[in-house]
Parts: C-alpha cells; structure tokens; sequence
C-alpha cells in the first residue's frame, strides 16, 4: 500500500478541500477518492451523508487532479483511507 498527495490544480474558493493524502494501490485509484465523503449534521440535528456539499471536482475534473507518490503506508491503512486533507474553510 502507498501513500499519494492528490491536489487540486484548478482555482479553489472558500469552503473547499485542497488536497489530500491517501493510502492507495495505485495512482489511478488515489485520483478516484474524495475527501468530502463525511456526514454533517443537517438542521434537525441528524446525521446525513454529505452528498450535496461540492467542494472537491466534479467527476469530470478528475484528470486535472495532480497525483504525487510520498512513500509506503503503513500496515494500519486500508485502500481509500484518508490520513490528512486540507480544507480552506473560509
């Protein structure tokens, strides 16, 4: 299992994920994760997927993600877990 930097090479506004590390088999497959896959509390104090909250690209941007190899995962990791991102809340 490897460790890969997926980035954002678009322009980010406020309230959007930059980047984010991921422990993965491939490059191809750490291009294919999102790091907007929480759930948020909606205003009836429940918790629901966060499915309408866009702030990673769209399917279609996927291509345009910069996807830079850091090293071996650890034993601990599992394909598609996301160790850390970063989230320009704003």
């Amino acid at each position: 299992m490897n460790l890969y930097l997926v980035e954002r090479t678009d322009d980010t506004h406020h309230d959007e994920y930059l980047c984010f590390l991921v422990a993965s088999k491939t490059k191809a497959l750490a291009r294919s994760y999102n790091p907007n896959e929480y759930s948020v509390v909606d205003t009836d104090r429940q918790i629901q997927p966060n499915k309408n909250y866009h702030a990673w690209v769209n399917y279609e941007k996927l291509d345009s993600l910069k996807v830079t190899y850091v090293g071996v995962a650890g034993n601990q990791y599992s394909e598609g877990d996301i160790i850390i991102s970063s989230f320009d809340a704003g």
